[in-house]
């Protein structure tokens, strides 16, 4: 008897189905989206929600050149790996695609795709292929942007964007989410549902700050077509001050003015082990995970304080995420940034925390100017998805003992090590990262040593 799978049947609901007809498939493995892979008659094929090893009824809705697109039906022959989703909406949202695999089985996927890739693009193995640098399943996102649609006629919504679709999805909560954001978007709902002009909204940011005691507070974070009437204000306000939270109000090209705060302290977030608390303002770049953040800082701590290592230039610095902690081991630390606003807080917190005579920061872009003092002993990289190639080509032409690499795309780690190999690196350590439990994304660090 078949088992009826209604996830992701909708995932491709604007492509023209090119058969009404049913077919019996066998999934070989996982793409590097985390689409199952099939081959009928020799031609690939991809499937939304289709897990490796699972036979299943798929429907053919788009015909490429290369490679062809199949709905999801019904599985057949369920694998052993295949968990029922926590979610009630995950076939309509569009944030969590692996949700139907258990946890386990999707880090070891992430760390064979990675694997995968630093050997075919760059010809790399690792000395050390280290364990993935884990996270709770669900519970552990600090930071969620929710889009705001106000229709001509129904309700308006705050959600995610459904899945294959610019549709919201009304979100009540997630349970991916940090469990003092979890709930918020159910209840920050019909607060904004009641605004006299909702079309002066764009869009919103939820973001945990956390006070130098552990405590959470949420952040509230109102992007502003138009400024509020004060009537509108005056009801958000009060919502932010029932729920404990933050609240900044912004308009474009214009900073956050803060509207009600819980605590005296401006938001800010625990970096522990290091005896850190770092600020932020709300818009800044976060990573999403606070637990794999942590993880992460100390695993560069740690390969960055080895013998011989004391003057380390950190490349797309942010605001000191991993500098100041480096820089609290005692390392002198040249931080680079292209944002200036980003910069001017990455100094902020060096003087706050008494940092600033061995963290200096200066504003720098990085694609454009890649080149390095003299005198350096490590460089950490933290690139956008686009990589360091610039500076991958710099470190290749003038090389330094020690190469921290932290990405946020393994095909640009990989093209970049491809660079890096080039000019006689070692590949010492790789780490598939567990920033985004329950989606395909990957996370990645790599150590390089010439």
């Amino acid at each position: 008897m078949l088992r009826r799978v209604d996830s992701w049947t909708r995932t491709l609901r604007h492509a023209k189905p090119s058969s009404s007809e049913s077919v019996r498939l066998v999934v070989e493995r996982l793409s590097h989206e985390g689409r199952g892979v099939v081959r009928p008659g020799g031609k690939v094929g991809f499937v939304a929600g289709a897990l490796p090893g699972e036979s299943i009824e798929a429907r053919l809705v788009e015909r490429h050149r290369r490679f062809d697109e199949y709905r999801l039906l019904d599985v057949v022959e369920a694998s052993p790996r295949r968990v029922t989703p926590a979610c009630p909406i995950v076939e309509r949202c569009g944030g969590c695609d692996l949700q139907h695999l258990d946890h386990d089985a999707q880090l070891d996927h992430k760390t064979a795709v990675l694997r995968e890739l630093m050997s075919r693009t760059a010809g790399l193995e690792p000395a050390v292929p280290e364990a993935p640098l884990r996270s709770p399943p669900f519970g552990y996102r600090r930071r969620a942007r929710l889009a705001w649609h106000v229709p001509r006629r129904g309700a308006p919504r705050l959600g995610f964007r459904q899945a294959g679709s610019r549709e919201i999805v009304a979100l009540a909560a997630c349970p991916v989410l940090d469990p003092v954001l979890a709930s918020l978007p159910g209840r920050l709902q019909p607060v904004l549902a009641s605004l006299r002009r909702p079309r002066q909204l764009g869009h919103v940011e939820l973001t945990v700050s956390e006070s130098g005691d552990g405590r959470p507070w949420p952040v509230l974070y109102l992007h502003l077509v138009e400024a509020l009437a004060a009537e509108d204000r005056a009801r958000v306000a009060g919502f932010a001050a029932a729920e404990g939270a933050y609240l900044y109000l912004g308009l474009a090209d214009q900073r956050a003015e803060c509207v009600y705060r819980p605590e005296p302290q401006a938001p800010g977030y625990l970096l522990p082990e290091s005896g850190l608390r770092l600020t932020f303002e709300p818009g800044d770049f976060l990573q999403g995970n606070a637990a794999v953040n942590r993880a992460m800082v100390r695993r560069v701590v740690e390969w960055l304080s080895g013998d011989g290592v004391r003057r380390v230039v950190d490349a797309f610095c942010g605001l000191g995420n991993f500098a100041l902690p480096l820089a609290a081991a005692g390392l002198a630390v040249e931080g680079y940034e292209g944002d200036a606003a980003l910069v001017d807080r990455a100094r902020r917190n060096a003087a706050d925390l008494g940092l600033d005579d061995r963290a200096r920061f200066s504003v720098r872009d990085l694609d454009a100017d890649a080149g390095l003092p003299d005198g350096v002993d490590a460089v950490l990289l933290d690139p956008p998805r686009t990589g360091a190639a610039a500076l991958a080509a710099a470190l290749a032409a003038r090389p330094v003992p020690v190469v921290a690499y932290v990405s946020c795309a393994p095909a640009t780690l990989t093209r970049d090590a491809a660079v890096l190999a080039g000019a006689g690196y070692r590949l010492e350590r790789l780490a598939a990262v567990d920033m985004f439990p329950q989606t395909a994304h990957i996370e990645a660090m790599a150590l390089f040593t010439r």
